[in-house]
């Protein structure tokens, strides 16, 4: 009786282990794949995947389909680099469109020496991925415009982006003062804000900074289980047989209710206010734009990127209309410029995508902007030549 209970484990064990060993061959075969398949996506211009290139030729005037796949991939394909203090930046890249500097600005056409040149005039801007210009060339940013409108007047200013994806007026007055104890103080500093101010309740990867601070044993097994290619490959199939997305959608606390836009406001005020206490403080210039969005008195006369349902159920909408009295009430301050109505009755396109601005409309935002700043900054007209 023991001799079949012995033969029967032995049985079951000899199974078992044959059972691993195909799966980890399996799993390792997968890997192969994977590790393939993952490098041909990094060559893969995702936006034209969702719009399709007849669409894009439309908002990428003299760009070739080899050209817009490269800046496309180059734009979509980086990833984010750990910054103390701020949580993240734009990682440094070099490519042919867009490369960022090890210190976290995007480099501009003609840009800037790093650490700065004290005998230049230098602006530093914030903002979110439209400021740093997600989908257009280094050249063709709101930054990099800005310098060559500002240098009709003055040659020696030299603009800053310090513009970085998902970043809102939290993380931009962190990493305001993060530069300022770091030893760069910047002779006018400018802040381009309003989309992402309604989109991030908190800063972006907050909750995945959470569970690595918890580190808790199923957590961790979770997080590396999901990473196993054989889990790949589930997901793949669950994806395709019931329509389950294997990238879980990121939820967003959508609402046009007075008490949550007020809150959102309310901190944006906040936020402008620490940031003028610190410039002050040091006697730097500071401005605060409010940035145009596609779905604010914007109506194109054909739309691609946004259908007019999205256009008239888009959430900043409520937002921005709230934003616009409260501006007006506070008169458009010495440093508030307001650029939401910039787009008001233009039909040509203005986005390469669903928020990202084109470059001729970054241009008409930078003409606007230097003209405001001249207007208000001597800083920037003083010692008009080299």
């Amino acid at each position: 009786m023991i001799n079949k209970w012995v033969r029967g484990f032995q049985f079951v064990a000899v199974q078992f282990l044959v059972l691993v060993l195909l799966l980890l061959l399996l799993n390792g075969l997968l890997s192969v794949f994977y590790q393939y398949k993952d490098r041909q996506l990094k060559q893969t211009n995702p936006i034209a995947q969702k719009y399709g290139y007849e669409a894009l030729q439309k908002v990428y005037p003299g760009y070739s389909k080899e050209e817009l796949d490269e800046l496309l991939t180059e734009t979509w394909t980086r990833k984010q680099q750990y910054e103390s203090f701020t949580g993240f930046k734009e990682a440094p890249f070099k490519g042919k469109y867009l490369n960022v500097h090890v210190a976290g600005f995007r480099i501009g056409l003609n840009q800037g020496p790093w650490p700065l040149d004290t005998q230049l005039v230098n602006v530093f801007m914030f903002g979110g991925s439209t400021t740093f210009g997600y989908g257009v060339a280094d050249s063709e940013t709101l930054p990099s415009k800005l310098q060559k409108s500002l240098q009709q007047v003055n040659k020696k200013v030299r603009v800053y982006n310090f513009g970085r994806g998902f970043y809102y007026s939290e993380q931009e007055r962190a990493l305001f003062q993060k530069l300022l104890l770091e030893g760069a103080k910047p002779d006018v500093v400018v802040f381009v804000d309003g989309l992402n101010e309604y989109f991030q309740p908190e800063p972006e990867f907050t909750e995945e900074t959470k569970l690595l601070f918890e580190q808790k044993p199923s957590t961790l097994f979770s997080y590396w289980l999901q990473n196993l290619s054989l889990s790949r490959m589930v997901q793949s199939f669950r994806y395709r047989l019931l329509g389950v997305s294997p990238e879980s959608e990121e939820e967003v606390n959508i609402s046009c209710e007075a008490t949550d836009v007020n809150t959102i406001h309310e901190r944006y005020w906040l936020n402008q206010q620490m940031i003028a206490a610190v410039a002050n403080q040091l006697n730097i210039p500071v401005y605060f734009v409010w940035q145009p969005i596609s779905c604010y008195g914007y109506s194109p006369k054909e739309p691609i990127f946004m259908t007019e349902a999205e256009r008239q159920n888009c959430y900043p909408d409520c937002g921005y209309e709230q934003m616009r009295q409260i501006w007006q009430k506070k008169g458009e301050g010495k440093n508030l410029i307001w650029l939401a109505d910039i787009q008001q009755n233009r039909e040509e396109y203005l986005y390469v995508d669903k928020v990202h601005y084109t470059a001729a409309f970054h241009a008409v935002l930078a003409d606007s902007l230097a003209v405001e700043l001249l207007k208000r900054e001597p800083k920037l007209t003083e010692n008009s030549s080299l």
